[in-house]
């Protein structure tokens, strides 16, 4: 039976790259799935789930990135993995109402 599996493009937006916090925000994020993810920059991929990983890739500002997830979630994980690199990193604030 095949795996599911989920793609999607993104861009570093951030000033200064995927330095240590947002590397450690992405592979927490990535943990709460039991899909694969990784990452893929040009022909070098990491798992997205080990923080040493993602900080090899070195991706600075600009760098485009592919988002990779196989398995039962894949989709959900793509999903949730893109809206960090759109909202840079920074946490959403719940709306009262």
């Amino acid at each position: 039976m095949d795996r599911p599996v989920c793609t999607r493009e993104v861009t570093v937006s951030l000033k200064n790259g995927l330095h240590m916090d947002p590397s450690s925000k992405i592979a927490q994020l990535a943990q709460t799935f039991a899909c694969d993810v990784s990452i893929r920059k040009a022909d070098r991929e990491v798992d997205a789930k080990s923080m040493i990983d993602l900080l090899t890739l070195v991706a600075e500002h600009g760098t485009p990135l592919t988002l990779i997830a196989q398995g039962d979630g894949a989709h959900e994980a793509i999903e949730a993995l893109a809206r960090l690199f759109e909202v840079d990193f920074k946490a959403e604030e719940p709306h009262a109402g």
